[in-house]
């Protein structure tokens, strides 16, 4: 219904001014999410892998980071959030995974209308030999006149 519709679009589009999410800055994130760079974090050294000291880490790409102390030293491991996810999310946004189905009928060739009914098989005269015996039984019955609407 539109007016239901229209109200609901209209408490969506208040709800998304309160909280100033637009749909620019869920793409802006997700693209940070798809776009980022593991090596942007850490570095792989001879002591395995470190986390660099010096870089900006821009928080919301990362989805835990984690710090076990054991005999051999401090570990720390890193995780990003889910880039397949955020990149799939970007390209349906972007409908670069379209899928185009092609449809044939026999063989290949053209999709052929085919209606069947119990009269399909009946030449033009066989049909018109039907309607008159059908007629002339509405006429014999008294049902004959003014034709029903059909539905």
């Amino acid at each position: 219904r539109p007016h239901v519709k229209a109200a609901i679009q209209k408490a969506m589009d208040e709800r998304a001014k309160r909280l100033e999410v637009k749909a620019d800055r869920v793409l802006q994130e997700l693209a940070k999410i798809a776009f980022a760079d593991i090596k942007d974090f850490v570095y792989f050294g001879r002591d395995g892998v470190l986390l660099k000291e010096d870089s900006e880490v821009d928080g919301t790409v990362l989805a835990e980071i984690t710090e076990t102390v054991s005999r051999a030293g401090l570990r720390t491991h890193v995780k990003l959030h889910d880039k397949l996810k955020a990149l799939d999310l970007l390209g349906r946004h972007l409908k670069l995974f379209t899928e185009r189905h092609e449809v044939t009928g026999k063989d290949g060739g053209p999709i052929e209308s085919v209606v069947t009914h119990k009269y399909a098989g009946l030449s033009d005269d066989e049909l018109e030999k039907l309607i008159a015996e059908k007629a002339a039984k509405l006429a014999e019955s008294g049902e004959a006149g003014t034709p029903k609407p059909s539905r």
